[in-house]
């Protein structure tokens, strides 16, 4: 028996993490081009097909109603977030391409966030893919981060 734990529902994904035999497993089902995928980081599950998907998805069947749904939230709801839970909610929901939306908005360019972080711009390019093909990626977490500090900084520095 596999017990979940922090899982939930975001855009249109089910994700989870679950105590495998060598260590905590990221399991996520998702959309993607109108067909059902997933993926699970123990070493069968690269392209979905291990018990750890098929019990998540057991488990939504079952249970729909207690797996929660990531709130929706905004650029400037991050300033209200005083949790770190909160914190990773926001991480979560917002995509990184809407980050860089804003920054370049703000006149940053992705290269110059990929120069400031130590990575080339592809990379950044290929991690926003890889979270529109798969909803969550936890290595965007502190390059999302990142950009939410520069756009704190930016809200801070702008006249009332």
């Amino acid at each position: 028996m596999h017990t979940f734990f922090d899982i939930f529902t975001l855009r249109n994904g089910l994700y989870a993490k679950v105590q495998g035999n060598h260590g905590v497993y990221r399991v996520s089902i998702f959309e993607y081009n109108d067909q059902i995928d997933a993926t699970c980081s123990c070493y069968i599950g690269k392209n979905g097909y291990c018990h750890h998907c098929e019990a998540l998805a057991r488990t939504f069947l079952l249970h729909p109603t207690t797996i929660p749904p990531v709130p929706a939230y905004h650029i400037a709801d991050v300033r209200t977030a005083t949790t770190p839970e909160q914190i990773n909610q926001y991480i979560r929901s917002t995509a990184l391409a809407e980050l860089l939306q804003e920054l370049e908005r703000n006149r940053i360019s992705i290269k110059s966030v990929a120069a400031s972080l130590g990575v080339s711009p592809q990379r950044i390019r290929a991690l926003i893919k890889k979270e529109q093909h798969q909803g969550v990626v936890d290595e965007l977490t502190p390059i999302k981060l990142s950009c939410l500090w520069l756009l704190d900084h930016l809200n801070r520095e702008k006249p009332r």
